[in-house]
C-alpha cells in the first residue's frame, strides 16, 4: 500500500512540475508525506510475518527519499518552502512515533516473565537488556535498565518511558574495563523474580551481583554471588520469605531479602528453573524431571519424571511455575506448547501448539501467574506475551508489532 501511494504521489508531483500546476504539485507532495507515514507503518512487522515484508518497504522508501532528493535540488525557493513545510509535520510526527513507540522495543527478545501483587507484569528483553513493565492488560507502565542502576541509596533512572531508544542514553551506560578498552555492558537476564515488597530481583553477570530494585525502579541493595558461581537457566525465585539462587554446580543457594545466605540445598541433578508453591516449597525443574524441596533442609519429598520430548533440544523443557491451586505448567520449547501437571502429579491437556496465532507458539519461554488466576506467557520467536485465562482460553496477546494489545478473536 505504502508504495502505491509513494508512486501516485510521485506521478502526480512530477506532473505538476512539468506542466507547472501547482494544486497537483501540493498535491502530490501531501501524497508524498502520506506515503512517508505509512511507510513508517511498515517497519512494525504483523506477528508472524515473513522478514521480507519488511525490509522489502524499507528499501523502496529508500530509494524513493533518493529520487525525491534528486527531484526537489532545483525547485524553485517558493517551492523549497512548501518542502520544508512538509518536513515539519513529517518530523513531528517521527518524534511523537518514537516516544510513544507502543509495545515493548521493536522486535523484544522477551523471555523471563513475572507478575507482582498489583496484576503488573514484567519481561526481561535481552535485544536491549531491559525488563519492560505492563500493567495485566498490556499495555506499558515503563522499562527498567538495570545496567544503569546507581549504587544502592543514590537515586537512579529507575523505570523509563517506553520510547527511550538504548542509543539515547547510551553516553549514561556504565562501561566495563576490557583489555582493548571500555565498552558499554550489555547486560542478560538468567532469570527475574518478584518478592513479597513487588520489588523486582535479577542477577548481574557481568558485575557478579544479585539486584534488587524497588517497585519505582530504585536499586535498593546488592549483594555479591556466591563464589565461582555459574548461572543456571531460570536461575532465581522468591516466595515470601525467602530468595532463591540456582547454581548449575547442583546447588540452590538460600538468602533472606537483605542478602545474608541462610543455606545451601544440594541437588542431585542440574537445576534448568525454580517456582516456589503454595504450601511453601520448592520446585526445581531438571532436564528430564522435576522435584519438590522441603525447607529448611532443602530435603525432596517428590519427584515425578517429565515424558521425552523430540525436537531440537535436549533439554526441551524451558520454564516452570506454580498455580495458586497447585497445578504445575512447564513450556515445551520442542513442542511448543505448555505441558500441565495437577497438584498430585497427573498429567493435564496441554495448551498450545506451533503456529502464530493465540494460543499457538514459536520457542515458548518464561510463564507466570498473575493475582487474578491469569497465566502469561511469553512467546519468544513471535516477540509476544499471551495471557490465557485459568480454563486455557487465549484472551489477550500483546507483542512489538502492534501498537495496543490483541484480544482473541479480533
Amino acid at each position: 500500500v505504502s508504495l502505491v501511494i509513494l508512486a501516485a504521489g510521485v506521478e502526480l508531483l512530477w506532473w505538476g512540475l512539468t506542466r507547472e500546476r501547482r494544486a497537483a504539485v501540493w498535491t502530490g507532495a501531501a501524497i508524498l508525506w502520506a506515503g512517508i507515514i505509512a511507510g513508517i507503518a511498515t517497519q512494525i512487522a504483523p506477528l508472524g510475518v515473513a522478514a521480507g515484508t519488511v525490509w522489502a518497504p524499507r528499501g523502496a522508501l529508500l530509494v524513493a527519499a533518493l529520487l525525491g532528493w534528486l527531484l526537489v535540488r532545483e525547485l524553485p525557493r517558493a517551492l523549497w518552502r512548501g518542502v520544508l513545510a512538509l518536513a515539519v509535520p513529517t518530523l513531528a510526527v517521527l518524534a511523537w512515533l518514537w516516544w510513544t513507540a507502543p509495545a515493548f522495543a521493536r522486535a523484544a527478545q522477551v523471555y523471563w516473565l513475572a507478575t507482582d501483587s498489583r496484576g503488573n507484569v514484567y519481561a526481561s528483553d535481552d535485544t536491549d537488556g531491559v525488563v519492560w513493565r505492563f500493567d495485566s492488560s498490556g499495555h506499558v507502565l515503563g522499562k527498567l535498565w538495570p545496567r544503569w542502576a546507581k549504587p544502592p541509596g543514590t537515586p537512579g533512572p529507575g523505570y523509563g518511558p517506553a520510547g527511550i531508544s538504548s542509543t539515547l542514553l547510551e553516553p549514561f551506560a556504565r562501561r566495563t574495563a576490557v583489555p582493548i578498552g571500555p565498552i558499554v555492558r550489555h547486560f542478560s537476564f538468567c532469570g527475574i523474580a518478584i518478592g513479597p515488597d513487588d520489588g523486582l530481583y535479577t542477577v548481574d553477570l557481568d558485575t557478579l551481583q544479585i539486584l534488587h530494585f524497588d517497585r519505582d525502579g530504585q536499586l535498593r541493595h546488592s549483594w555479591p554471588l556466591p563464589a565461582g558461581y555459574v548461572p543456571a537457566q531460570g536461575c532465581i525465585a522468591a516466595d515470601s520469605r525467602h530468595l532463591y539462587l540456582a547454581d548449575l554446580r547442583s546447588s540452590i543457594h538460600v538468602y533472606d531479602f537483605t542478602g545474608h545466605e541462610q543455606t545451601q540445598w544440594p541437588v542431585t541433578q542440574t537445576p534448568h528453573g525454580l517456582a516456589p508453591t503454595p504450601d511453601g516449597r520448592l520446585l526445581v525443574l531438571h532436564e528430564r524431571s522435576i522435584s519438590f524441596l522441603q525447607p529448611p533442609t532443602g530435603q525432596v519429598v517428590r519427584e515425578w519424571t517429565l515424558p521425552p520430548s523430540s525436537g531440537v533440544l535436549l533439554a526441551a523443557y524451558q520454564t516452570v511455575t506454580v498455580r495458586h491451586n497447585g497445578e504445575v505448567l512447564i513450556t515445551d520449547y520442542n513442542a511448543n506448547m505448555i505441558v500441565r501437571y495437577a497438584a498430585d502429579g497427573t498429567p493435564l491437556p496441554a495448551w498450545g501448539g506451533p503456529g502464530t496465532q493465540p494460543g499457538q507458539f514459536a520457542a515458548p519461554a518464561g510463564i507466570t501467574e498473575g493475582p487474578q488466576g491469569q497465566i502469561y506467557a511469553a512467546d519468544s520467536t513471535n516477540h509476544a506475551i499471551q495471557r490465557f485465562q485459568g480454563d486455557g482460553q487465549v484472551d489477550l496477546v500483546w507483542s512489538a508489532s502492534a501498537d495496543d494489545p490483541i484480544e482473541a478473536g479480533e
